[in-house]
């Protein structure tokens, strides 16, 4: 019986725990499928290559090890930050559309907590753990890079390594490490199928785009950031008034995952409000704190720009729109013109 092998990892970077996964999973089946994560991810300390970039690691691993590239197929994959079932979804339609029919399918991985997804597709898909002949990490080797062989990334990953280092540094002797956390809002303005964004110009993230919001003072509430933000730092033209008469949720994101360094919680504040009687969307005229601002189409927003930290996840939560599944999108599959 035919066997095709899917095998999923972020490959950030690809080392040799990857490579001996690889090797073993195309010796337990005819045909590889190798789904790499976080295709929708902008670069960052933990995400610093491209789907891109890694897809051609693995390329040129394949053809130093000589593989038949008939036999391996490397497809990309988005996260979606909270929603597990959906990048399940995404996950099914790929074993579906790049499987042959009455073959047996296996999903290959290594024992490593995290990896409890392998265990998500059964009874339906057989899944089949490796042992690690190696000793090694992503984490440890990113960080590894970063500290000893900084041309190996973008500028924009160097910056933010050393801003979180510095933020370890002066937050280092908080006594109490365990209650430390930074309180954000955010906006979401939302205005005919057009969301407000903002170019970050400092770091972390400097030169992305990303929802207008800030650190909360501690003499304002959460949506009173949000406003504050919209008003001062992006003097968007519409009345405070109207803004928090137009507020439809609000919502707070607090994963403990959020972002790099310190845990940053946000109240994402999200305002529905109507274009200018000429049909035109209403102006902004940014400060310093960034370096543009601008509607964006949502579409554009969820299938062709990569947003700082998880902000394309929260509009996608508050807005209730989904990308299109990375291995259809034409941006990371090369059918774009």
């Amino acid at each position: 019986m035919h066997k095709t092998g899917f095998l999923i990892g972020r490959f950030q970077p690809l080392h040799m725990g990857h490579r001996q996964l690889i090797r073993q999973a195309l010796s337990q089946c005819d045909r590889l499928i190798i789904i790499v994560g976080s295709a929708n991810s902008a670069r960052t300390i933990k995400n610093p290559f491209t789907y891109e970039e890694r897809k051609h690691d693995l390329e040129e691993y394949f053809k130093s090890e000589l593989v038949d590239v008939t036999r391996v197929r490397v497809v990309p994959i988005n996260d979606y930050k909270y929603s597990n079932s959906q990048w399940m979804s995404d996950v099914s339609m790929i074993l579906d559309m790049y499987s042959i029919p009455n073959s047996k399918i296996i999903m290959f991985g290594h024992e490593k907590p995290g990896n409890d997804y392998l265990n998500w597709f059964k009874p339906q898909i057989d899944s089949q753990c490796f042992d690690s002949l190696y000793d090694v990490s992503g984490t440890e080797m990113r960080k590894l890079w970063l500290e000893q062989m900084p041309g190996k990334f973008d500028p924009s990953v160097i910056d933010d390594f050393k801003y979180f280092e510095k933020e370890k540094e002066v937050f280092g002797n908080y006594p109490y490490p365990e209650t430390l956390n930074f309180c954000c809002g955010d906006a979401i303005v939302e205005c005919v199928g057009h969301i407000l964004l903002v170019q970050r110009a400092n770091t972390p993230g400097r030169g992305s785009w990303a929802l207008p919001g800030g650190f909360k003072n501690n003499d304002e509430t959460y949506t009173d950031t949000a406003i504050r933000e919209l008003l001062e730092e992006i003097n968007i033209r519409v009345p405070e008034k109207v803004l928090r008469g137009s507020i439809v949720e609000t919502r707070l994101f607090d994963a403990p995952d959020r972002g790099m360094g310190i845990p940053r919680n946000t109240l994402a504040v999200h305002i529905q409000i109507k274009p200018e009687p000429d049909g035109s969307l209403p102006r902004v005229s940014p400060k310093s704190e960034t370096l543009k601002a601008k509607f964006f189409p949502i579409y554009d927003i969820m299938n062709t720009m990569q947003l700082f930290d998880d902000h394309s996840h929260i509009i996608s939560t508050m807005c209730k729109v989904l990308p299109i599944p990375a291995h259809l999108n034409p941006v990371y599959m090369g059918w774009a013109k």
